[in-house]
């Protein structure tokens, strides 16, 4: 993804995307897991199918939630996933560009610590580990809040 190409990704994720850190509780680990996602909708699913040709990412149907509404389409692009996403559309983003610079700094953190393994599986992340993860996805939840931002919140 280059030049023009990256900026039009860039617009449509703007107009049409989220970026996401999720929290995830997995069944039969010690940590909370953390996961990058960027996900754009659209009802029109050629123009997700042609980014997805391009791009990569899971094309995903949405139902519609009520029966006056069109039928809507996800296309997602999921941890590991994420970074060559960012690299390339993140310098063009305009409205989303404070959540592309946190998901950055989660996938540079997640790269820097390594999880030690336990028998068959993993042992708990140090505290600070943990407190800055969480710090990451609270940050991201603030950025992603919807309504009138408050006096002196900045939108990136």
């Amino acid at each position: 993804m280059a030049g023009f190409v990256s900026e039009y990704l860039a617009g449509f994720t703007d107009a049409e995307g989220s970026l996401i850190l999720a929290k995830v509780s997995v069944v039969d680990t010690w940590n909370l897991q953390y996961v990058p996602r960027v996900c754009i909708d659209n009802t029109d699913r050629a123009v997700l199918e042609d980014l997805q040709r391009d791009h990569g990412g899971i094309l995903a149907n949405q139902v519609a939630r009520k029966a006056e509404w069109k039928r809507g389409y996800k296309l997602v692009w999921n941890g590991r996933k994420v970074e060559p996403f960012l690299l390339s559309v993140g310098p063009h983003l305009r409205i989303k560009g404070r959540q592309a610079r946190i998901l950055m700094q989660y996938i540079m953190h997640r790269k820097r610590t390594h999880q030690r393994r336990i028998g068959r599986g993993f042992g708990r992340f140090p505290k600070a580990v943990i407190a800055y993860r969480e710090g990451l996805y609270q940050r991201m939840k603030k950025a992603n809040a919807k309504g009138i931002p408050s006096r002196g919140r900045r939108s990136n």
